[in-house]
């Protein structure tokens, strides 16, 4: 994902907007990221104690922090009181969110992405095929792991299958540019690493918003 961030940087990319994020660093940490603004979107609580943990360091003037309850509230109202700009090219980066909601919030995100920053700009997400939310994934684990999250409260909820996620992206606007699984990016990152398993279910994904002459194209 840092390797297509700084690709989208380079390509001009003018502002990024997280979506979930947590614990994300990376307006710290990639100095790719210091001359644009940065807009890190998340629940009130989970910002608040982020903000308490990292008082002690230097926060970058470009960033902006926006608390949100995805299930409930608008992206384009929370947004609508920063400095979030419609007319530049944006990177929108959802890594470890899309699990835990349910379709129509997913959906909603989809079409703001479409519907609120210029053509060529870039979307980058996560997301677990489908048929690990029921369990019916082929790999060790999976029902432990299961198990597990809806012990913490936070089941999985929502899942793409990756030979119908093209089609979803196009009719959102939205062009798919790479759909990478758990053992793909283990391979381009980890070649000598063969024996580890885990986590094959879980996919990354970069896209990008289309042209409406594009996207008349592609619904054709």
């Amino acid at each position: 994902i840092d390797d297509w961030i700084r690709q989208a940087l380079a390509g001009g990319i003018r502002q990024v907007v997280i979506l979930g994020a947590g614990f994300d660093c990376r307006a710290l940490r990639m100095k790719e990221l210091a001359s644009v603004p940065i807009f890190e979107i998340d629940r009130a609580p989970m910002i608040t104690f982020k903000d308490s943990v990292l008082r002690n360091d230097a926060q970058p003037g470009s960033l902006t922090r926006v608390p949100i309850d995805f299930l409930k509230d608008r992206l384009k109202e929370r947004l609508g009181s920063a400095s979030f700009s419609t007319n530049a090219k944006t990177l929108f980066l959802w890594e470890g969110v899309t699990n835990y909601l349910d379709a129509a919030s997913v959906s909603a995100v989809f079409d703001f992405f479409a519907g609120s920053a210029p053509p060529g700009s870039k979307v980058i997400f996560t997301y677990v095929h489908s048929d690990a939310i029921n369990g019916l994934f082929p790999t060790a684990g999976l029902e432990r792991l299961l198990n597990r999250l809806r012990d913490y409260g936070e089941p999985w909820t929502f899942g793409f299958h990756p030979d119908e996620l093209p089609g979803y992206l196009t009719k959102k606007g939205i062009r798919l540019l790479a759909d990478v699984s758990a053992a793909e990016y283990r391979r381009m990152y980890m070649p000598n690493a063969e024996v580890l398993i885990g986590y094959e279910f879980y996919r990354a994904v970069q896209a990008e918003v289309m042209t409406r002459e594009a996207n008349v194209d592609a619904a054709r």
